[in-house]
């Protein structure tokens, strides 16, 4: 894991442990309304999907994991792959919306890559870091307040770890690595306080390689289509 997303790591865990301390504090002195739409929420989850990457390189070079050059110069790929992740957030009641932030921990297969129409084996197994701020927005509840539909974005940064070909996103800590979801979040309660939800979700994330690379460059472009299903618990008094 790159020096730079390390310490981002450490500061990001802890806001959040200071955010969800501040909540339960809050909690304590009895700060935290009364009401079916007040909502604290820790929240656990696990997710499936599938991913579909454009990219764009100029005057770079990708490699197998033996080292054999597989092409080299300007040229555009493409790939697509299965993911699976898993993470935690949390989120607490601001007027009618809930913010919060969490991290999601997300492993990548890849098999092959697509380059000027041509397929190559590009065998490889990754893993993405994400660090991210949330807002959900109550959109209904349904048979007196068990179930409820959420919609939920979160937005953040992320990095990379484990990579096998290890030029795939260049050579410098100082990239641009973003990410972008939405979706929907269908929830019941099983219990007092206690939820499991569904959450689909699209998501697209997007990468360029430090400029001290110069003069080569490394676009991605990753949209991703995940379906999540999870726990999360109500903080708050009802």
């Amino acid at each position: 894991m790159p020096k730079k997303f390390r310490v981002r790591t450490i500061l990001f865990i802890l806001s959040v442990w200071i955010f969800s301390s501040d909540v339960l504090f809050a909690q304590r002195l009895r700060y935290l309304k009364d009401g079916p739409d007040d909502k604290y929420f820790l929240a656990f989850y696990y997710g499936v999907g599938n991913a579909s990457w454009n990219s764009s390189v100029k005057q770079y070079a990708l490699y197998d994991t033996s080292g054999t050059r597989i092409v080299s110069g300007d040229f555009d790929f493409s790939m697509k792959n299965s993911i699976k992740n898993l993470g935690f957030d949390v989120s607490a009641q601001f007027n009618k919306i809930r913010l919060g932030m969490g991290i999601c921990f997300e492993e990548f297969f890849l098999e092959k890559i697509r380059v000027n129409d041509v397929n190559y084996l590009f065998f490889d197994k990754f893993n993405f870091q994400k660090l991210f701020f949330q807002a959900e927005i109550p959109l209904k509840n349904f048979e007196k307040q068990l179930i409820s539909l959420n919609l939920k974005t979160q937005a953040g940064y992320y990095s990379y770890s484990h990579l096998n070909h290890i030029n795939f996103f260049g050579g410098d800590d100082a990239s641009s690595a973003m990410m972008i979801n939405a979706g929907l979040l269908l929830d019941y309660k099983l219990f007092n306080h206690s939820y499991i939800y569904l959450h689909p979700l699209a998501e697209f994330k997007y990468f360029k390689n430090s400029r001290k690379e110069a003069p080569s460059r490394i676009h991605h472009s990753v949209f991703s289509a995940t379906f999540q299903f999870g726990m999360r618990f109500d903080l708050s008094r009802e």
